[in-house]
């Protein structure tokens, strides 16, 4: 069923009036409960600082679907499926691989292919340079909400540089959790994520994102601004590189057990162009986390004079 339905989508796939109907219908509904959520205006906000009047990254809106043609997305969609010839299948599981290949043979290898690659490029207007700041005052619920990142190009040529990142996210996870949440006693929690993308140009964003009581908006952004400072100048202390490697060590055995972070990994492998053998390499990883190694990976990726930061804060009374 499933190679089937791949090669439907290929082949036959179905457009009709009443599916188009129903897929305006579920936009404007979803954009219609948008418009009353203080959450979704926030991100409307963060959406605007980051990215600008950037089509490809808006959130859905009334205008938007007022622009959508029925026809252009067919056309759209058949012209980006029409050539498979640079298509990569991924299959993860436990399944025979003769069996495998002979249905790879059936529905895949039968797809239309001109035998040429297309290859990417960057349509974006870059990471905002400077210190970008925004608010918006919406909901009654006594509750804030901080959002601050970091970003734009960069350059390395090692591609376990991208385990370098994810170590430093997961080093401020540890660190900002216990300053802001512990030791200030600021929010519940704080949120790090990020991604380094070396395809088709070289670039980095860095997000945290933080609940806290009204007014305390700037005390705690600055708190995590005077942490992201002491990361770029000082070497990571032996006990943060203590935890940082048993939980690095922690995820990857119980990664390696499970179908969907095989699948996640093989394909971010593929892309960065990176031997899919050294998947399971914990050994190698490790060998990266040193105090000096994350200290320059801060000054790489965090800089307190180039960020973006937004609060979302109750609507005045």
């Amino acid at each position: 069923t499933l190679f089937h339905l791949v090669f439907l989508n290929f082949m036959k796939p179905s457009f009709t009036d009443e599916g188009w109907n129903s897929l305006i219908i579920q936009y404007m509904t979803l954009t219609e409960s948008r418009a009353n959520s203080p959450e979704q205006n926030f991100s409307d906000l963060v959406k605007e600082l980051l990215y600008g009047d950037n089509i490809r990254r808006k959130n859905m809106s009334t205008e938007i679907i007022g622009e959508m043609k029925q026809d252009v997305s067919e056309d759209i969609y058949r012209e980006r499926f029409a050539d498979a010839g640079d298509f990569t299948f991924v299959f993860v599981g436990s399944f025979d691989t003769d069996e495998l290949k002979e249905l790879a043979e059936r529905y895949i290898a039968v797809l239309p292919s001109a035998g040429q690659r297309e290859e990417a490029r960057y349509v974006g207007s870059g990471f905002p340079r400077g210190i970008t700041e925004g608010a918006v005052r919406a909901g009654i619920d006594p509750k804030s909400r901080v959002f601050m990142a970091f970003g734009g190009q960069t350059s390395f040529s090692d591609g376990l540089e991208y385990e370098r990142f994810d170590a430093l996210i997961s080093l401020m996870n540890i660190r900002l959790r216990e300053v802001i949440r512990e030791d200030m006693g600021g929010t519940y929690g704080v949120q790090v994520y990020g991604s380094l993308s070396g395809y088709p140009d070289q670039r980095f964003s860095v997000m945290i994102e933080f609940g806290c009581e009204p007014g305390r908006e700037d005390s705690l952004s600055e708190a995590i601004l005077s942490e992201i400072a002491s990361f770029r100048n000082t070497p990571v202390a032996g006990s943060y590189m203590t935890k940082l490697s048993e939980s690095f060590r922690r995820t990857q055995e119980e990664g390696l057990k499970n179908n969907q972070s095989w699948l996640q990994k093989i394909v971010n492998f593929t892309i960065q162009g990176r031997p899919l053998a050294s998947i399971p390499d914990t050994k190698a990883v490790l060998a990266l986390f040193t105090p000096q190694s994350l200290q320059a990976a801060a000054g790489r990726y965090l800089s307190t004079d180039n960020y973006v930061r937004a609060y979302l804060m109750p609507a005045e009374q």
